[in-house]
């Protein structure tokens, strides 16, 4: 990614947003890792716990803790679909993750059902309206330009291409 050479200066009032801002981004990390760990004491805490929800008073607020149970089953796919072959299929269900992870085999086989499950996508319309597959004018009126402004603050990492301080 190329940088501009138009760089904010950095003023002391964006120094101290910089500050806080990695500050919280490490204490939200300290307060996820915390709150994994309670979890895992309440589970334990609720183990034998009959019912769904618990209602404790703490400090004065009534609190809703809910405990569940479920099994899951985890099958092994790859051991399945060599043993059943061609009924493997009638087992099996879509997986979103594996489709997302095999789009470049998946999406030829939908195809015919992209008026239902697709979505227009902008390099393609880029190129349909190149190849005369489709004008321009069809699109009038069809979009909108949003612009969206990210940003993002992280550490530099030792790979990083940055100017020298």
């Amino acid at each position: 990614m190329m940088e501009s050479d138009t760089q904010p200066e950095l003023t002391p009032e964006l120094t101290e947003i910089l500050r806080r801002y990695v500050a919280n981004q490490e204490a939200e990390q300290r307060l996820r890792e915390e709150k994994k760990e309670l979890q895992a004491e309440l589970k334990q805490a609720l183990q034998s716990m009959q019912g769904r929800f618990w209602y404790p008073t703490v400090d004065g607020v009534v609190l809703k803790v809910s405990h569940s149970r479920t099994d899951n089953v985890v099958y092994d796919d790859d051991a399945l679909r060599q043993r059943l072959g061609d009924r493997f299929a009638t087992v099996a269900r879509a997986d979103l993750k594996k489709m997302r992870k095999n789009m470049a085999r998946v999406e030829p086989c939908l195809t015919p059902i992209l008026d239902i499950v697709g979505s227009v996508d902008r390099d393609r319309v880029k190129t349909a309206v190149e190849n005369g597959t489709v004008r321009p004018e069809e699109f009038r009126g069809a979009f909108r330009k949003e612009t969206v402004v990210r940003v993002a603050v992280g550490r530099q990492r030792p790979d990083d291409d940055a100017p020298a301080q």
